[in-house]
């Protein structure tokens, strides 16, 4: 494995692009804005402008999807009333197109688990909301794909 896309190269997806670079990995990765992009080059990242609420020709004809491993990391923004997250993450499932990833790894949240104050297990996970239900569809989305993980993020702060 050689080269990885980082769909989200924000506040997870940067120090993450900037570890892989560190183990002789090749990054590309996404980011919405295109003011966003200017510093990545310098660190060794190549950028791309990707919104996937107006998906530009460019994007579609650009390289940005062929890499040995993608990693997806759009926050789902459900808490503020964001209602297109199953649609954006089609489109992106749909660029993807049909290439031979050697890992997908798509990055999800523990909001699939109803908030007890218990240990929870893979079986707990259940659509108890409209939030959970959306994200346990969009987990779905990539669990079906072949060399898929999830990965539910829980308690993070940023430093």
């Amino acid at each position: 494995m050689k080269t990885i896309t980082l769909i989200g190269c924000g506040w997870f997806g940067l120090p993450l692009a900037k570890y892989l670079i560190s183990q002789g990995f090749q990054v590309k990765a996404s980011k919405r804005q295109v003011d966003d992009l200017v510093s990545l080059p310098q660190l060794g990242i190549k950028p791309y402008q990707l919104d996937l609420a107006n998906v530009s020709d460019d994007v579609k004809s650009s390289s940005l999807f062929d890499a040995d491993a993608i990693v997806i990391n759009i926050p789902p923004r459900l808490r503020r009333g964001d209602s297109d997250y199953i649609t954006y993450l089609t489109e992106l499932k749909s660029l993807m197109g049909t290439r031979p990833y050697q890992k997908i790894i798509f990055i999800s949240t523990t909001g699939v688990y109803p908030s007890a104050d218990q240990t929870v297990t893979e079986a707990d996970a259940s659509a108890f909301s409209d939030a959970s239900t959306t994200l346990l569809q969009a987990e779905a989305m990539f669990a079906a794909m072949p060399n898929s993980c999830i990965v539910r993020f829980s308690g993070l702060i940023v430093l």
